[in-house]
């Protein structure tokens, strides 16, 4: 073991800060110049880091450079696999194959050799005076670590500690400044009572800003009277928030806002006031592997801007988890938009997990041309999937299950809604969705347009295994095309309808029952009643459960005429034939009787 003096010139020759740091939480084993051959990576360092990835908790190696000496640390246990695995995976074109000056075990500051590999000034808050003790109000300290960053783009290192800072000041961010934690123990907290409206943490007509492993804390239980959002990134270009908890904010945890190409990775947002994530008037921003959950709104809410805005164009959400928010899981679009309608579009919704929010899953609020793919949504208390006022959407290859929670038959599993209120959901593609419903609690159908209004839309190739309380299918525009020819409806040999909510009751131009097997024969069954055929609006037909026929109409037209060979000739009883001269009636087998048509 190294004594203290020995530790410290180890460090000599590192910035001050990550000297101070790392001598007073890492012990040093080994001597210089050991075990050369042993650590040098072979290769570069991603054969490393997939070993780890794998679940191999061998050592990891990390070139820490620095100003004439090349440091190699050996993180034998003690951080987390994944956390080890995304560090090592950056440095990949980083590495040199060279002997380490110094081996040191338990890497706590496993980020800080990141920064130094990366040829970057790091700028620890400590140095300028923070505290983290989570008494001391740390604002200006951490402020000023961030505005001396800006002078060369370096990285603002927040070692664990609980640091308050006031949402009435903030802190704001400067281009090229990676603001870095060391993961839920490096937490920036809004103070007791602060009872201010304001933003946390701020990056403003920025651009090139990384934040990442930190935890934001609103502390909401001790506040009254004030709106404050944990980070908020607006007018801002291509800037990374990897790895942030936002947390207990009374507004919204996470938003961007008016900007471009902001990647939002990683992060979990709960607990707040509003919604977990927002990206308001946002174009070619990414939401990646979060989760949003337990917000008092949506889980995520992509706004086209509330008054006037410019849309959302090109987002991607994908990836992510939103489950048990108070109102929807995923919103795109709001109502509260006067003059921003129809201006979103291109957005696409992929791969999320949409699960147990009291509202609706998924809702598309005024908007087109969106896609909506490879989604599950389940036990949501509302619509699965909903369509107001949509066109042009795609919605391909979802899986939903047992939405309608809150109601038993009061929601649907995937709803197009509009033409009773202005503006119909038509020419949307709804494909490939596999839709299960077998819970106590079922959804009304599967898939219903809410008018005859609504539509044409395109509903083909869905899987519908089981019906809702109502029914698999609502289709009510009649030019709406559930196969080919548009406006027809095919029930092929081989695939059964059955009981009385087969989703067939509905306004289609022709309805058909088809059936290409051999030998097949067609069927309607009823096992407890009779069988009615409707026309126009109106019963024409009715066979009773008894067997005996009523027709409401004031004429019977048998179409063919036909001449029994003899009164011998083969029939049975009850058929009915006629020609020019004659009725004839078989009233028993092989017999028939005529009557001779007088003239007028």
């Amino acid at each position: 073991m190294l004594s203290a003096p020995d530790r410290c010139s180890m460090f000599r020759s590192l910035p001050r800060s990550v000297a101070a740091e790392t001598t007073a939480t890492l012990s040093a084993t080994a001597t210089a110049g050991e075990g050369c051959s042993s650590l040098r990576p072979r290769g570069w360092q991603w054969d490393v880091g997939e070993r780890h990835r794998r679940g191999d908790r061998s050592s990891i190696d990390v070139v820490w450079k620095t100003s004439g000496r090349r440091l190699i640390l050996a993180n034998k246990q003690g951080v987390r696999q994944m956390w080890c695995y995304t560090k090592c995976q950056q440095l990949t074109k980083k590495m040199y194959a060279v002997c380490p000056r110094v081996l040191v075990t338990m890497a706590i500051l496993f980020v800080q050799p990141n920064a130094q590999a990366e040829g970057l000034e790091v700028h620890n808050v400590k140095d300028f005076g923070a505290i983290g003790d989570g008494n001391t109000d740390d604002t200006g300290a951490i402020q000023s670590a961030i505005d001396s960053a800006e002078i060369d783009g370096g990285i603002v290192f927040v070692p664990p500690g609980t640091y308050l800072v006031s949402p009435g000041t903030g802190l704001s961010m400067k281009s090229n400044v990676h603001l870095l934690g060391a993961g839920r123990g490096s937490i920036f907290k809004v103070p007791n009572g602060a009872n201010i409206t304001g933003n946390l943490l701020k990056v403003e007509n920025r651009s090139g800003v990384v934040i990442s492993d930190l935890v934001l804390d609103g502390n909401r239980g001790e506040q009254s009277g004030s709106t404050n959002y944990g980070l908020y990134v607006a007018a801002s270009q291509n800037c990374k928030i990897n790895s942030v908890w936002t947390e207990s904010f009374a507004g919204v945890g996470n938003q961007v806002y008016d900007s471009d190409g902001v990647l939002v990775t990683d992060c979990t947002s709960t607990g707040n006031l509003f919604h977990g994530f927002e990206g308001e008037q946002t174009r070619g921003c990414v939401w990646k592997g979060n989760r949003g959950y337990g917000n008092d709104r949506h889980g995520i809410l992509i706004s086209p801007g509330e008054v006037e805005g410019t849309g959302a164009q090109g987002n991607i959400i994908i990836g992510n988890s939103f489950d048990d928010n108070e109102q929807y899981g995923i919103a795109i679009g709001i109502a509260a938009a006067p003059g921003s309608e129809l201006l979103s579009t291109g957005n696409m919704i992929a791969n999320n997990s949409v699960r147990n929010n009291a509202q609706y899953g998924i809702s598309l609020y005024y908007q087109d041309g969106n896609v909506v793919t490879g989604n599950l949504i389940e036990g949501n208390g509302f619509i699965g999937i909903y369509g107001f006022k949509t066109r042009y959407n795609q919605i391909i290859g979802n899986r939903l299950h047992n939405n309608s929670q809150a109601v038993n038959g009061g929601y649907d599993e995937i709803l197009l809604e509009g033409g009773t209120s202005g503006r119909a959901s038509r020419d949307n593609l709804i494909s490939n969705n596999v839709v299960f419903i077998d819970g106590e609690t079922k959804s009304r159908w599967a898939i219903r347009e809410a008018a005859v209004s609504d539509g044409p839309n395109v509903i083909i190739d869905n899987v519908v295994p089981r019906s809702g309380t109502s029914g698999k299918l609502k289709i009510q525009n009649r030019r709406t095309a559930l196969s080919s020819p548009a406006g027809v409806y095919q029930v092929r040999g081989g695939q059964p309808i059955t009981g009385a909510n087969a989703g067939i009751d509905n306004a289609f131009n022709v309805l058909r029952l088809y059936s290409n097997l051999p030998n097949s024969e067609v069927q309607v069954v009823s096992e407890k009643g009779g069988v009615k055929l409707w026309s126009n609006g109106t019963e024409r037909l009715l066979i009773n459960a008894d067997g005996s026929v009523s027709v409401n109409s004031d004429t019977l037209r048998v179409v063919s005429p036909k001449t029994p060979a003899s009164a011998d000739a083969a029939c049975s009883q009850g058929d009915l034939a006629w020609d020019s001269d004659y009725i004839y009636v078989c009233v028993a087998a092989n017999s028939w009787k005529r009557a001779r048509i007088l003239g007028w």
